[in-house]
């Protein structure tokens, strides 16, 4: 009713939609640059088991834990992939919200 209605370019609908869109760019922005620093992480991690691979296979492998490069590169991901898990839960979460919320102020 309110899309039929005059108060539909209202001052607090277009500030209501100026937030909404600023809300939906940041989400979008944590998403993207997470992902960017999930694969830059997961390269620093496969180059650390590269190097480790290499080193055992050039001298004798006494089949212990890995190496400290390879701990430090898996402690310095985990974050980002977690960082990155989250953003993606929430822009699904936001997705949802504002499909559901269209579909119930509009009776379908």
């Amino acid at each position: 009713l309110a899309n039929e209605c005059g108060g539909r370019r209202s001052l607090w609908k277009r500030l209501a939609s100026a937030k909404r869109v600023g809300h939906r760019t940041r989400t979008y922005l944590r998403f993207t640059k997470g992902m960017v620093d999930r694969f830059v992480s997961a390269r620093r991690v496969s180059d650390a088991m590269r190097k480790e691979e290499q080193r055992s296979q050039s001298s004798v492998y006494s089949g212990g834990s890995l190496s400290d490069d390879v701990d430090d590169a898996v402690d310095r991901a985990l974050p980002k992939f977690l960082q990155a898990a989250w953003a993606a839960v929430v822009r699904d979460i936001d997705r949802t919200v504002k499909h559901v919320g269209r579909l119930l102020l509009q009776d379908k």
